[in-house]
């Protein structure tokens, strides 16, 4: 087995290496100035501090011209410091030449300038001998190279292997070979045995970290890569098209490279670096809040279900949370403990015998779901997203991925207490074919368009829908 490994967002350490350079060059300029004040005139005094934030910005700006945060550059940023030197020397010199043509540079010391350039580039080296130290680290462990996976047994599948391998790009390394005729394949490609067909490359996802997938199939085979493409769709992994693809209509896609070879991207791993950022910090900080808030709620609730039936306060289900794994999800207890369903195989209706008197109250406020704050705090749920599904439930004596296909890919990101499909009507119990497609199609168009605002947007219109309690008994 593969060893679990996370590999190293090289977007998230491009802008961190920016912010690093943003407060080096600004605090280098605020140390230059306690040092060399300027002459004992306000305006002067002024204009100082203003001059440092111009030229932070101003920095921000040309150190990106030179390509000081490109994916080579953050892998060996010693080698490049003179690069970054010069451009900060560019600046700084841009900026000495417009105190002379503006005849304002009697009124500041030589000396602050000067100290802010060696400041300002001790800072720019000790960022890169820290990001430098960070590399080596990473390369040891390997997570600066992406784990990739090969869909498909034909000429395109070896050609695509046979040119990574041959590139000794270390930025990337085949773990797997899949297709979907297993059978009907040599057992062999481009020198690698193959690791079995879609099924097993779905569980293979679980269990390995995949950083991308790349399908290497002839255009021709049009419906075999559309039924591939969809079945792919619901793993958290991004995919990319690697065939002959001249005629091939397709459509949204962007050209991207896989050590060197040109590859169509497909779909984007959902709420990746930058993004995936944003929603942690938002779904940690926002729990904590809230929970902080709801404390003497939570208390009180807890106290009323204990009184109300013999059992215990919580009622934990095994639910699908992200990658299509089960977790366990709190809500305060709403049936009597004898009729507990935990298998989520039966469907709570209007008027349910199962339900208690106080049950019904908290389902039809949603009080019941708050206990899920702690689900975000432990990682597993965010504050907004697809609903957690329990595994048994059905429809027309049906599963729920077999009535519709694109199921599994809510499955994406982490479920969420509340979502999109819940403030756009479709909340509650789920009987129709119809409410089934029309819940999946909003859970997926939450994960192709999410945002933080999108995200606000959805907690205000919850409040909206707990007031209303449509749907939710």
């Amino acid at each position: 087995m593969i060893s679990e490994r996370r590999t190293v967002s090289l977007p998230i350490v491009s802008g961190c290496l920016r912010l690093a350079d943003l407060v080096a060059v600004l605090g280098a300029g605020l140390i230059a100035y306690r040092a060399y004040p300027p002459a004992q005139q306000a305006l002067a005094a002024d204009l100082s501090l203003v001059f440092v934030v111009i030229i932070g910005l101003l920095c921000a700006n040309g150190f990106q011209l030179a390509h000081l945060y490109t994916h080579p550059t953050l892998r060996s940023p010693l080698r490049r410091f003179g690069r970054a030197l010069l451009a900060w020397s560019v600046v700084l010199l841009l900026f000495a030449a417009a105190l002379f043509f503006t005849k304002t540079g009697e009124n500041f010391s030589r000396g602050w300038v000067v100290s802010w350039f060696l400041i300002g580039a001790a800072g720019l080296g000790l960022n890169r001998i820290a990001l430098s130290a960070l590399v080596g680290l990473w390369t040891r462990d390997r997570r600066l190279c992406r784990n990739l996976v090969v869909v498909g047994a034909g000429a395109e599948a070896a050609r695509f292997i046979a040119m990574v391998e041959a590139s000794h790009n270390e930025e990337v390394e085949i773990v797997g070979v899949f297709d979907e005729r297993l059978n009907h394949r040599r057992a062999v490609v481009a020198g690698r045995r193959l690791s079995g067909n879609i099924d097993d490359l779905t569980e293979f996802c679980r269990q390995v970290h995949v950083d991308q997938i790349v399908v290497a199939m002839p255009a021709a085979a049009e419906s075999q890569l559309a039924a591939i493409f969809g079945r792919l769709r619901q793993l958290p992994v991004a995919v990319s098209l690697c065939p002959d693809i001249k005629g091939l209509p397709l459509e949204n896609c962007s050209l991207g490279r896989v050590a060197d070879q040109p590859v169509l991207n497909l779909l984007d791993r959902p709420l990746s670096d930058w993004k995936w950022v944003r929603k942690e910090i938002e779904d940690r900080f926002l729990a904590a809040i809230i929970l902080l808030l709801i404390a003497p709620l939570l208390g009180a609730v807890a106290l009323a279900v204990k009184i109300d039936s013999p059992g215990p306060v919580f009622f934990r289900q095994r639910r699908y949370g992200y990658n299509n794994q089960m977790i366990e999800v709190f809500k305060f207890r709403t049936m009597y403990h004898d009729q507990c369903d935990a298998a989520g195989e039966k469907v709570v209706k209007r008027g349910d015998s199962r339900v208690t008197r106080l049950g019904g109250f908290l389902r039809k406020t949603s009080l019941d779901e708050l206990p899920q704050i702690i689900n975000v705090l432990r990682g597993e749920m965010s504050i907004v997203g697809p609903r957690p599904h329990q595994a048994a439930l059905k429809i027309d004596n049906r599963y729920y991925d077999e009535i519709v296909a694109e199921y599994a890919a809510r499955h994406r990101v982490r479920p969420g207490i509340t979502g999109w499909a819940q403030v756009n009507g479709w909340r509650g119990e789920i009987d129709t074919v119809e409410k089934a497609v029309k819940r999946v199609e909003h859970d997926l168009y939450y994960i192709d368009n999410w945002s933080v605002l999108l995200d606000f947007k959805i907690l205000l219109l919850t409040v909206v829908a707990v007031l209303k309690r449509e749907n939710a008994y």
